[in-house]
């Protein structure tokens, strides 16, 4: 009985964690989205936008940009949009966003935390069509989540960040992944974990 208490007890907690280690890792975003940002679009098709100015609206699903050309405004849509990036001033930071496709018309934006041979790391404020593409057809209901996410380039498949997921990808090499675990002191709560533990699936991946 006690164990299925601290089960529980464990399934509960573990959510309220890892939203809130996560969205230490995406902070900033929403404060950056009300202020005119400086940097550099590329387009769908094959243009660009150099010393762009432009805003980020996330509550529009998958993200849309408010884009300043010769003295108007335009919006541009993940699927005119290939990728992104801008200085972060409030996190001294560079960031990058690239758009993902999650099915039929279904495009958004995503921010690149890691970027490998194979694989990406990637973290984005899912919606319900987010986890209805992400789950196979089925969604909780739940929206808002920032959540990660690695996208396959080779195979085109996304998917969350958790050891399901991360050993259906490693599904032939099972012997390393399980020593791997082992050896390393790995959270999937942990944005640096999760670099180091995406890192180490691209370089098994890319030897194929």
């Amino acid at each position: 009985m006690k164990v299925v208490k601290y089960l529980i007890a464990f399934f509960i907690i573990l959510p309220i964690l890892l939203q809130g280690q996560i969205k230490d890792a995406a902070n900033g975003f929403k404060q950056s989205t009300s202020e005119w940002l400086k940097g550099s679009i590329y387009l769908a098709n094959k243009k660009s936008i150099r010393n762009a100015e432009f805003v980020i609206n996330p509550i529009i699903p998958g993200g849309i940009l408010k884009v300043k050309v010769k003295e108007r405004e335009v919006t541009l849509t993940p699927r005119q949009v290939l990728k992104f990036h801008f200085y972060d001033s409030a996190r001294s930071a560079n960031r990058n966003f690239i758009t993902i496709s999650l099915g039929y018309n279904d495009y958004q934006f995503m921010e690149l935390i890691h970027e490998g041979e194979i694989l990406n790391l990637l973290i984005t404020e899912s919606t319900s069509v987010t986890e209805y593409r992400l789950n196979g057809g089925t969604s909780n209901g739940k929206k808002n989540k920032l959540t990660l996410i690695f996208y396959n380039k080779r195979d085109r498949m996304a998917g969350y960040v958790n050891k399901r997921n991360i050993s259906e990808l490693l599904r032939d090499y099972k012997p390393e992944l399980k020593q791997y675990l082992k050896d390393q002191e790995i959270f999937f709560n942990d944005v640096e974990s999760m670099q180091e533990l995406i890192q180490f699936c691209d370089d098994i991946l890319a030897k194929e």
